[in-house]
């Protein structure tokens, strides 16, 4: 079994340092964004990672679910302070690859 809390904390630290390098003009905006955004998502993906897990879900399904999630994050201010929809879109975009590969690869290794 993956230890979830660890995980996430991981995940926190790999999507801040995302934000600075793609963000790096708005960062304390795009922080408090990114870290409200992962606070809220967190028990959710918990309960998904842990269907996942126990097979009660398939990679395709929890895939969709991450997806729908990282598509609700608006990120109002940071477009409110100029920052480019399209900036913003891309960020949404390595959010999401970075969220699943983290969670998809620790349970990879977790099962073996």
């Amino acid at each position: 079994m993956i230890n979830f809390e660890v995980i996430f904390e991981d995940l926190k630290k790999k999507v801040l340092e995302l934000a600075k390098d793609l963000l790096k003009e708005n960062i304390i905006q795009a922080e408090k964004e990114c870290e409200a955004f992962l606070d809220s998502l967190k028990e959710d993906v918990k309960i998904w990672t842990n269907a996942l897990e126990e097979g009660k879900i398939n990679q395709e399904e929890f895939e969709y679910l991450i997806k729908t999630q990282i598509q609700t994050f608006e990120c109002m201010k940071l477009h409110q302070q100029g920052v480019a929809k399209v900036k913003i879109e891309l960020f949404k975009n390595r959010l999401l690859d970075l969220l699943l590969n983290t969670i998809i690869d620790n349970l990879s290794f977790s099962i073996s």
